[in-house]
């Protein structure tokens, strides 16, 4: 049986589909982590690596170009 990164068991599509709109909500909000500690150290950097990543891109696509200056 397939595992995510916390051990946890991974829920098929099948099983998704056997369940009531509620019982998928309810295994929706389990799954959510809230607490980072919760998660291996090595796969929280590499999140937080990503993010700066998105974050630098973000910044430099929207820098502008020709700066207007006072006169």
């Amino acid at each position: 049986m397939a595992t995510d990164r916390q051990g946890r068991t991974v829920t098929t599509a099948s099983e998704l589909d056997r369940m009531t709109p509620q019982e998928r909500h309810e295994h929706f909000l389990a799954s959510l982590v809230m607490d980072l500690s919760e998660l291996p150290p090595d796969y929280v950097e590499r999140l937080q690596r990503r993010g700066r990543e998105l974050i630098t891109r973000r910044d430099v696509e929207h820098t502008p170009r020709d700066i207007p200056h006072a006169s």
